[in-house]
């Protein structure tokens, strides 16, 4: 079965404490042609410097290419992350 991979980011009110952002992963499992199950779901904290912009980025995308979804909560607007806001922006340039 087919299904569509998803990006969910949600901006947090309060920075959380030492952390850039956290992102959960979650993988599925097809069960039949019509069903699937939650297979994984990870999480990780991103600590809050300026390289781990990049690495969440890359993890993300990673991810997403795999066919995981990607929750990313951060009190940081959506223009930190280049990358991401360009998913979730749809600007694909």
């Amino acid at each position: 079965m087919e299904r569509a991979t998803g990006l969910h980011f949600y901006i947090l009110k309060k920075p959380l404490p030492c952390t850039l952002a956290v992102a959960r992963y979650s993988s599925w499992a097809d069960i039949d042609d019509l069903h699937t199950r939650i297979f994984d779901i990870s999480e990780q904290a991103y600590p809050d410097a300026y390289d781990q912009i990049a690495q969440l980025e890359h993890d993300v995308m990673d991810a997403l290419h795999c066919g995981v979804d990607v929750t990313v909560a951060t009190a940081e607007p959506i223009e930190t992350f280049p990358r991401l806001a360009a998913l979730i922006l749809h600007d694909l340039t």
